[in-house]
């Protein structure tokens, strides 16, 4: 991690190249003397401070980064080496990158709805429909570089067109998530098409088809309202005490085609 000159450009370049760092606050002065109230560095994933640290005892500030970047919450430490120095430490965690193949009404929604919710969002779709994701961090023609783009949820929104090309492209990438918009026997023909080219039970069962929580979604942004609230369960899950996502419904075959 490179050291900058102002510890706020840091903070805020660390999460958009997607490295987690966490900052250490000195909320409350010691009697040693040494540390200062509102005294800041940058903790790195690995432990590395950004700069001398004021107080003493960088191994115990390290220690409590760690933690916090690994469940996401902020520490208040008490460093009895600095004589009851309190420190804030806080996660700042990278946004996690949604990847939205195709131009459909519903792959829109996504994209917008997903984007106000915290997601760097990567869109995929033909050229001359870019100008329908204004609200997508990045546009990319076509799935060549859809799948090559870093993304920990992935959604196929193509909904007929290009189906079938889009979610092979998605199932050769790792991630956390992946749906498929469209209704249950389209998802089946996808699939058992994707098993005659050899892709392994384990690797469809990852597709969650129908995409989204079942809460009788029928235009394209109630479809997307449920995709988006899936991938935040999914992305808060443990960070709020034990929690698991809902459990999906089966759903009638013509479920998640979007009204046109």
């Amino acid at each position: 991690m490179s050291v900058a000159k102002d510890i706020l450009d840091l903070v805020s370049a660390a999460p958009a190249d997607g490295e987690a760092v966490a900052v250490a606050t000195v909320v409350r002065a010691g009697a040693c003397g040494k540390a200062k109230a509102g005294a800041r560095t940058v903790i790195a994933a690995d432990g590395a401070l950004s700069g001398a640290w004021p107080t003493g005892d960088a191994g115990a500030v390290a220690r409590a980064a760690r933690e916090a970047l690994g469940d996401g919450r902020p520490r208040l430490i008490s460093l009895r080496s600095a004589r009851g120095t309190q420190v804030l430490v806080e996660p700042m965690l990278p946004r996690p990158i949604v990847a939205v193949a195709g131009a459909s009404p519903v792959a829109v929604a996504v994209c917008e709805l997903a984007r106000r919710m915290g997601f760097f969002v990567v869109a995929g779709a033909p050229g001359a429909d870019a100008a329908a994701f204004p609200e997508a961090d990045l546009v990319v023609d076509g799935l060549a570089p859809l799948a090559e783009a870093r993304g920990d949820y992935l959604v196929v929104a193509t909904q007929g067109k290009g189906d079938r090309a889009a979610l092979e492209a998605m199932l050769r990438r790792p991630a956390r998530y992946l749906a498929l918009v469209g209704p249950p026997r389209r998802a089946a023909a996808l699939k058992s098409a994707l098993a005659r080219k050899g892709f392994a039970p384990e690797a469809l069962d990852r597709i969650r088809a129908p995409a989204g929580l079942d809460i009788d979604a029928v235009t394209p942004e109630e479809i997307a309202l449920s995709i988006v609230a899936e991938m935040v369960a999914l992305r808060r899950r443990g960070q709020r005490g034990p929690g698991t996502v809902p459990e999906r419904r089966s759903l009638p075959d013509d479920r998640q085609e979007s009204p046109t």
